[in-house]
């Protein structure tokens, strides 16, 4: 469909179902920008953050009056990068009573949208994230694997380093190999460190790892591990299941729906079990999928503009 707008405008989910589409040249907050420049839906992941429940709503509504239709997935309904969810809460409820079409990937988050709002969503799965020509590469048979990957990267608000240490404690426990950037929090890596002065932790600061040093230390690890405190759905989860590598996660919100082994106190006692359950998705299951993902979000784009129309 023509006129639709993405937002973020990039980001593996959007590129992956919509290789094809073409960037707007405004802001998707500019409705009269959208407006003529003929938009027909505005899609909203996330990155709305920083505006409050007042602000969307009126956003919202300057989108109907325009006769632009608004397409709302719920990726996060418990947001990672922020300590205080209130306000979060408050502006998705907004997001998800004012839009035409709601989406989520999980049936754990739609039942917490029917909870909070009242509002049905349609569960609809995450993509890959990793290229086809990427996972066909990494995943050949008999690859050596060792190890835990934690990829703490910036050490969002919901990172649980306590969760790492006890990851590691054990003598028994497998080293694990941790991810942090060097811009990330002084405290938060002072924390990591006393973790990696046991001796079971490699700590790598560096900047941020492009994509091809991510996939290959995803690909030749034994079990990626989610140490979260709060959170909802993870990319870096499907990635790893691209790659043929399970995924240890917290017990609370999809990411079991999503395939992770979870945990639910000590992560350690889970460790071996989660090993032992390598992901079934071959490549080309992530192919047919994409196709049955892309027919499926092409109706709900067009029930939600004949809802406008």
């Amino acid at each position: 469909m023509d006129g639709v707008v993405h937002h973020p405008a990039q980001h593996p989910f959007v590129d992956n179902l919509w290789p094809a589409r073409r960037c707007a040249p405004v802001s998707v907050w500019d409705v009269p920008a959208l407006r003529a420049a003929g938009t027909r839906l505005v899609h909203l992941h996330f990155g709305f953050e920083g505006r409050d429940a007042d602000d969307v709503a009126s956003w919202a509504g300057a989108l109907r009056r325009s006769g632009i239709a608004l397409v709302h997935t719920a990726h996060d309904l418990d947001n990672p990068h922020l300590r205080t969810q209130e306000p979060f809460h408050r502006t998705v409820d907004v997001l998800a009573r004012a839009a035409d079409a709601v989406t989520t990937l999980t049936p754990t988050a739609a039942d917490v949208l029917r909870r909070r709002s009242g509002v049905d969503a349609t569960v609809i799965a995450h993509p890959h994230v990793v290229p086809f020509a990427d996972m066909e590469r990494h995943r050949r048979p008999g690859a050596d694997r060792s190890g835990i990957y934690v990829h703490a990267a910036t050490c969002r608000p919901n990172l649980d380093i306590d969760a790492i240490a006890r990851l590691v404690a054990r003598p028994s426990a497998r080293r694990a190999l941790v991810h942090v950037r060097s811009t990330a929090p002084p405290a938060a890596l002072a924390q990591l460190r006393r973790v990696a002065a046991t001796g079971r932790v490699q700590l790598d600061v560096r900047p941020r790892l492009d994509d091809a040093e991510l996939w290959a230390r995803i690909a030749t690890s034994e079990l990626v591990v989610l140490p979260y405190r709060w959170g909802t759905h993870s990319g870096l989860l499907e990635a790893a299941h691209d790659l043929g590598t399970p995924v240890l996660a917290p017990a609370f919100g999809g990411y079991a729906d999503q395939g992770a082994h979870t945990y639910d106190g000590d992560p350690a006692d889970a460790v071996d079990a989660a090993i032992g359950e390598a992901p079934a998705l071959t490549v080309a299951d992530r192919r047919r999928q994409r196709q049955r993902l892309r027919r499926r979000f092409a109706e709900v784009h067009q029930h939600a503009v004949a809802a406008v129309a």
